[in-house]
């Protein structure tokens, strides 16, 4: 039988009250009560231990083979990796230096085995980018899409390119869009479709 003590406490003070503090007198304060503590012991019945167990293999012997020792090479740190920037690929179609011809010439390399490739985008880049937030982009300008009409027309007639049709002869042409205003525009590589056959 298993054993189990309880202790109760004699005699336990009333909690006092909430409320406002009473004034400080000066009175002889008595000693504190001392709490006695009784122990009862209550006899519990064994209860048998109704879990499963399950019997425990008993530990066999094994025995490691011995092993050889081999020689302990010097550790050496691991290099550290370098940083080496990577070198830039070059692009002639990007080229600045080279003229539109040339980068014209090098981007339509580089599209080797299309049918066909639109200039459009590529065009708009030989242009630069105005800073201006109300200016028009270069490319929109009519002087620069007539020496651009012109570079593609000999570059047709050296054969050195071959359009799909003729859009690219309006570059830099008036027409009038808005009848009603009859305000001028001028075809330039944002409105004019411009495609070449690559062979």
């Amino acid at each position: 039988m298993t054993e189990i003590k309880q202790t109760t406490e004699a005699a336990t003070p009333p909690k006092a009250k909430p409320g406002p503090k009473p004034k400080e007198t000066k009175t002889e304060t008595a000693p504190p009560e001392v709490k006695e503590e009784k122990t009862q012991e209550v006899k519990m019945p064994d209860v048998p231990n109704t879990a499963v167990s399950s019997p425990v293999p008993e530990a066999k012997s094994v025995v490691e083979p011995k092993k050889e020792e081999l020689p302990v090479a010097e550790k050496k740190e691991p290099e550290t990796a370098k940083f080496v920037p990577a070198q830039p690929v070059y692009n002639a179609a990007t080229d600045a230096s080279k003229s539109h011809k040339e980068r014209i010439l090098a981007y339509l390399d580089s599209r080797k085995g299309m049918k066909t490739v639109k200039l459009n985008d590529f065009l708009k880049s030989l242009y630069p980018i105005s800073t201006h937030p109300h200016q028009a982009p270069d490319y929109t300008n009519q002087g620069n899409m007539k020496k651009l009409r012109h570079e593609l027309a000999q570059l047709e007639e050296k054969r050195e390119v071959r359009f799909v049709n003729d859009s690219y002869k309006k570059l830099g042409k008036a027409h009038f869009p808005d009848a009603s205003t009859g305000q001028t525009h001028y075809y330039h590589i944002g409105d004019t479709p411009i495609e070449v056959e690559i062979s």
